[in-house]
């Protein structure tokens, strides 16, 4: 499924002077999800975190504020839960709390995370760039500021973008007021994005940009949709139509194949697959089929099983059968470099499988 956020809790204050910081999770929250925590905080300081976060990033303007990114795979029991994150020293300061499922929960994020660090006012803070890997990885963006008196509440997205959080809250007794707001866009295709927003208060912005990885599509099976190249190859069997059409089942059936020439000379045919999601993973990628001779004795022919992209012409992984006889089951691995020379367009595609039959 692709990354959605499950919910976002309501965005907590410290107001008062302290070194701990209840968040409280969203409602929401299943096994392997990804749970985000941005805090600004008055200062700069270290965190004793809970068993699980890890702390990814910071960005900071001088000792007067720093926003800190917390991210944490969920084990599904965190719903409306407090989480107690600790500062070395007492401080004040704003927390908001995101979930998504979806996520890859091995490698969550897809590249690493970038700091927004500014020294001069403005009212459209913009993120550094990051290229996702992948197609499918979410951007989710955080903005933070703190300032001496209440600032407006007007903020937007930038283009492409949906706003997640928009908060505000401070003290007029200690002077210190914070603001803290994100975004999300999600990537269909891999590429760059460095999110910006428009704020309503000039002011020098701190940003974390964090780029969440898809999980990996459950087991798929790419199956023959449409003849590339024929060659000298035929139907056989008791089905009727296209060289796919014989050799589509979901469970092997031998009434059907196709088949090369007789005696045949580098007998080349080439067949899409169907299209499946890029998978993400370089292990687990396995090519199967089922060959034989129509006859034993005579010539000896070697049969040759290639799989290309989605050009059919650049060969990906391949495997040679010698000498066949009676049906025999066929099958290669990819190798975890073969299956990252994929690209994911080529998977959406389809990729070419073809078979050469060679009397020797």
């Amino acid at each position: 499924m692709p990354i959605e956020r499950r919910g976002t809790s309501t965005a907590g204050y410290r107001g008062t002077w302290g070194t701990d910081f209840s968040v409280t999770m969203p409602a929401t929250v299943e096994a392997n999800d990804q749970l985000l925590v941005a805090i600004i905080a008055e200062g700069r300081y270290t965190w004793t975190i809970p068993s699980g976060w890890v702390e990814v990033a910071a960005a900071s303007y001088d000792a007067n504020r720093e926003l800190t990114f917390f991210r944490k795979t969920a084990a599904g029991n965190e719903d409306g839960t407090t989480q107690t994150f600790t500062a070395s020293a007492s401080t004040a300061g704003l927390w908001t709390a995101i979930c998504y499922g979806g996520v890859d929960s091995t490698t969550p994020l897809d590249v690493a995370t970038v700091v927004l660090e500014m020294n001069t006012n403005t009212t459209t803070p913009t993120l550094p760039s990051q290229t996702s890997t992948v197609d499918g990885a979410m951007f989710v963006g955080f903005f933070a500021n703190r300032a001496s008196s209440a600032f407006s509440a007007t903020n937007t997205p930038g283009s492409g973008s949906t706003e997640v959080t928009d908060v505000q809250n401070g003290d007029v007794g200690l002077n210190i007021f914070f603001g803290l707001y994100a975004e999300e866009q999600l990537k269909p295709t891999a590429g760059a994005l460095a999110q910006t927003a428009t704020m309503g208060t000039s002011t020098a912005w701190q940003g974390v940009q964090v780029v969440l990885r898809p999980a990996p599509p459950a087991g798929q099976y790419a199956r023959p949709t449409a003849t590339v190249a024929a060659g000298s190859w035929t139907r056989g069997g008791t089905d009727s139509g296209t060289l796919q059409g014989q050799i589509d089942e979901t469970v092997a059936d031998d009434a059907d194949w196709i088949q090369s020439s007789l005696d045949p000379a580098t007998d080349l045919t080439k067949i899409r697959l169907s299209g499946v999601q890029d998978p993400l993973v370089g292990t687990g990628h396995v090519v199967r089929y089922r060959y034989r001779k129509n006859a034993t004795g005579g010539s000896q022919i070697n049969l040759v099983v290639r799989l290309y992209r989605a050009d059919g012409t650049t060969v990906v992984a391949s495997q040679t059968h010698t000498n066949i006889d009676a049906i025999t089951n066929g099958s290669f691995t990819l190798s975890t470099a073969e299956a990252d020379s994929i690209p994911s367009a080529d998977y959406a595609t389809g990729l070419v499988i073809g078979f050469e039959a060679t009397t020797v």
